[in-house]
């Protein structure tokens, strides 16, 4: 770029930036690349020691747990039940969420698209509903199942219900950044051959003739003909098209206030960030197909697999402990940290397998995890009552 400032023609400064272009648009690619090609190992690490370490840990307690039980004047696990619980619920989830983090972090789309405000969904009298149903399931003593059900479950009938429209918000966001990439092809190549650029954005809306792209852009245009503002105002002020890409924002602003001075140039422009675009969005479909086995993998762990192997697991110890007598105590507490541990699996492998498969949006993983949540809490209680009836009627 420094050298295009001392270019004396203009063919030669094009050409020069049109290099510096290249070169900036390669960098990202090999980023890109490179992060995609890093992420096989540490996602099967992060799914071996985030969810399959704990479940193994829950399975070995029965095992623990009888053999002490056959030891003469035993009344505890080989391990204490306080570290035990400590190690599951803090040490392996928080680990695995920092692990986590820092896979996400080396993103070079950046972690999260755009800036999200997701304090809203947490409002003070959810909070205090939620607190008070925790209080209530311990004072009356419910039952280690209604505690964790209360810790876990609270929130998320009112999670669903304020983003019950997420999903269809998504795939509308979705099409219109991919009808706005598609667009800024033909909006570069009108203006190379000579057009202004809100010509060529009023040549493609009709041309395109519906979707999203041509609602928000038919908008736009008529906007602009009542207040005689400038487009590229209009749009930033709009933020439909900030909210699906930011980046695709950002090239259409870049362009309408390059239009100004060259429109012909702006075309050029125009192709070159339509190129970005899809290249962006070719990277991030890159992203997806090497990592949707293992992340399809994590999320029926999360919500079906593990609640079944840990209700199965606690259905075996509650028999022992109560065969036991001495060890009724503990299986509850066991029943009330296995609770717990679903809700923690179910927010961690929200997390992770939301931001790094495209949706990258902290609503998305909040509405991942009201959503799957419940269904892993009710796998686990009916596999835990079948297993333990079935156990009974063995005997």
């Amino acid at each position: 770029m420094i050298s295009a400032t001392c270019e004396r023609t203009k063919e030669g400064m094009d050409r020069l930036l049109d290099k510096a272009n290249a070169v900036a648009l390669a960098g990202v690619r090999d980023a890109v690349d490179s992060y995609i090609s890093s992420l096989t190992m540490p996602t099967m690490v992060l799914f071996s020691l985030g969810t399959l370490l704990p479940i193994m840990m829950f399975s070995l307690l029965p095992l623990l747990s009888l053999g002490t039980s056959m030891s003469v004047g035993s009344t505890s696990t080989a391990i204490p039940f306080p570290y035990l619980a400590f190690i599951l619920l803090v040490v392996i989830p928080s680990s695995a969420l920092i692990y986590a983090w820092s896979i996400l972090s080396r993103n070079p789309l950046g972690m999260v698209s755009g800036r999200e405000d997701v304090r809203s969904l947490f409002p003070p009298h959810l909070l205090l509903v939620w607190g008070a149903a925790v209080a209530s399931a311990a004072l009356l003593n419910m039952g280690p199942l209604a505690i964790s059900g209360a810790a876990v479950l609270t929130p998320c009938p009112f999670l669903y219900w304020r983003l019950r429209s997420y999903s269809s918000v998504h795939k509308i966001k979705g099409l219109l950044e991919k009808e706005a990439t598609a667009a800024l092809f033909q909006v570069g190549n009108r203006m190379v051959s000579g057009s202004t650029a809100e010509r060529a954005l009023e040549s493609v809306a009709l041309n395109m003739r519906e979707g999203a792209f041509v609602d928000m852009m038919s908008s736009l245009l008529y906007r602009q003909r009542l207040t005689g503002r400038r487009l590229e105002d209009l749009l930033v002020e709009d933020g439909t098209l900030r909210a699906a890409s930011p980046v695709a924002e950002n090239a259409y602003a870049t362009v309408l206030q390059c239009a100004h001075r060259d429109p012909v140039y702006a075309g050029q422009i125009a192709l070159h960030l339509a190129q970005m675009l899809s290249d962006l969005r070719g990277c991030q479909a890159r992203v997806e197909e090497r990592l949707r086995g293992v992340v399809d993998m994590m999320r029926s762990t999360g919500t079906f697999f593990a609640p079944m192997v840990l209700g199965v697991t606690g259905a075996l110890f509650s028999l022992i402990g109560e065969s036991a007598g001495s060890m009724s105590g503990l299986a509850a507490d066991l029943e009330l940290v296995t609770g717990l541990y679903i809700g923690e699996l179910s927010l961690l492998v929200s997390f992770f397998t939301v931001l790094i498969m495209g949706e990258r949006s902290w609503k998305g993983v909040v509405h991942c995890y009201a959503t799957r949540t419940p269904v892993a809490f009710l796998t686990f209680v009916v596999i835990s009552l079948i297993c333990r009836t079935g156990l009974i009627g063995l005997m």
